[in-house]
């Protein structure tokens, strides 16, 4: 890995643009650690995320990932003051297919999270726009602060509002409708009315945005690994089906293979006997 984006675990360092902390077991913290510019993206940020969500997919000992920013924000997307950055190997294209490979990078970061094992949860307090409204939106669930602020801000630098996902990703959490007014006006969408319209699943103080994450991630780490990856796996497929009997078949394939990989009956055991491990989580 490359020491310009180098993971730091156990806490913050200001030569790495992200670290990943360990709060409990099975629960991973990535923290986008560019404060001073509101943790947007430049090339090493960009590049860092896509090494921390390939190591954490591929780590068996981490069960869930919560994604957060350090300072002020989430991220408020693109690093403007460093441009339309190059990906290594386009130095002499066109700037045509240059900046097509570049967008390609930033929609394969999102591609990985979702397709992740690991279900991710994005912790979110102060802005989260355009490239960070759409990372926060490729995450599974989203916990937010009132100070939270969502919104597809392209159109203010003269491109479109539908970028990286988003049109795809918010209309299948607000509705069609309600989608179209937040990506043709543009406005940033707070963190109550994002917890009321369906963007976050809960809303949270300041102080208790990190545990209410991780006592939610705990919640979820408590169960089978593969029964976590399948269930996250066929819900996101299934939410796409073109009928309720293509939704119902891929349910009834992953149920079988699930049952036959060798947990069901222990967990049934451990769940009869009261010994199914208990964690405290309270929606708020």
């Amino acid at each position: 890995m490359s020491s310009a984006v180098t993971l730091n675990e156990g806490g913050a360092d200001s030569t790495s643009p992200i670290s990943i902390d360990r709060p409990v077991a099975g629960v991973a913290v990535v923290t986008l650690q560019r404060p001073a510019n509101l943790n947007a993206f430049n090339k090493d940020l960009l590049w860092a995320l896509h090494d921390a969500v390939d190591e954490l997919s591929a780590d068996r000992d981490t069960r869930v990932v919560i994604l957060t920013g350090a300072g002020r924000a989430f991220s408020a997307g693109l690093d403007l003051n460093e441009g339309h950055f190059e990906v290594p190997g386009t130095e002499s294209m066109a700037e045509v297919p240059r900046l097509l490979i570049l967008q390609k990078r930033f929609t394969d970061l999102l591609e990985k999270i979702r397709q992740s094992p690991k279900p991710f949860i994005a912790a979110v307090h102060g802005p989260a726009t355009g490239g960070g409204m759409a990372v926060a939106l490729a995450c599974d669930i989203r916990v937010v602060t009132a100070e939270a602020k969502f919104g597809a801000v392209f159109m203010a630098i003269g491109a479109t509002n539908t970028d990286l996902g988003i049109s795809y990703l918010l209309p299948r959490f607000v509705g069609a409708a309600r989608s179209a007014e937040i990506l043709l006006t543009g406005r940033l969408v707070g963190g109550q009315e994002a917890e009321r319209i369906g963007i976050a699943t809960h809303l949270v103080a300041r102080d208790e945005l990190q545990p209410q994450s991780i006592a939610l991630a705990s919640a979820i780490a408590a169960h089978g690994a593969f029964q976590v990856w399948m269930t996250k796996e066929t819900m996101w497929q299934t939410l796409d089906a073109p009928s309720f009997r293509h939704a119902v078949d891929m349910e009834n394939r992953t149920q079988i293979m699930t049952n036959m990989a060798g947990d069901v009956d222990r967990a049934f055991e451990a769940f009869t006997s009261g010994g199914t491990r208990k964690i405290e989580w309270k929606a708020m």
